[in-house]
């Protein structure tokens, strides 16, 4: 009886191992509680949002980039548009996302310019369009992605698109760009398509 029940356990521990968790996000954990903006003075905000974008392979939960408040927009813009590092600027756009068009008015357009920049590094592309699905009224999704998901000369991008709009229903686009890309890019589209059946 202990033999089975120290099994099970070692076979716990050990699929925990080769399974780790998805990042924290509002999609996968309840968000943090939160009840208000905390008070920071400049330097404060500074240093919390420097750690936040210091964090290698952990992704800050939604929640904690809301409890700095509508005075880290500024910052996490300017962080998103500057020469900063790739992995830090595409952190500061999550952050924006995160804060939402009441704290951040202006982020929406900011991020959908990151996203069509062909110049832009991938990986704040891709944190763009992922971050102006959230912040898009549903209105603007569709027209605003959908060059991105049809004409974007990465692959990574339009699949990013195909995954933003098939969460709010705009298979047909993501099911005629799919079969407009040859067999070994398809693949990329398959999360979006999944989606989509």
């Amino acid at each position: 009886m202990h033999a089975l029940l120290i099994a099970a356990l070692v076979a716990g521990v050990g699929s925990s191992r080769q399974h780790p968790r998805p990042p924290a996000d509002e999609t996968t954990h309840a968000p943090e509680q939160v009840e208000q903006a905390e008070t920071l003075s400049p330097a404060e905000l500074r240093a919390r949002i420097d750690g936040y974008l210091g964090t290698i392979d952990t992704a800050i939960p939604a929640a904690r980039w809301r409890a700095l408040g509508p005075q880290a927009a500024g910052p996490l813009a300017e962080i998103a548009q500057s020469s900063a590092l790739p992995t830090r600027r595409a952190q500061a756009i999550d952050g924006l996302a995160a804060l939402g068009n009441k704290a951040a008015p202006s982020a929406a357009a900011l991020l959908v310019k990151l996203a069509q920049s062909e110049e832009e590094a991938q990986i704040v592309r891709l944190a763009a369009v992922r971050g102006a699905g959230r912040l898009l009224p549903a209105s603007k999704l569709g027209p605003t992605l959908r060059p991105l998901l049809e004409k974007s000369r990465d692959l990574h991008v339009r699949a990013e698109a195909a995954q933003v709009l098939s969460r709010h229903g705009h298979c047909g686009a993501v099911r005629a760009q799919a079969a407009r890309e040859t067999d070994e890019e398809r693949e990329a589209f398959g999360r979006a398509l999944e989606k989509c059946q």
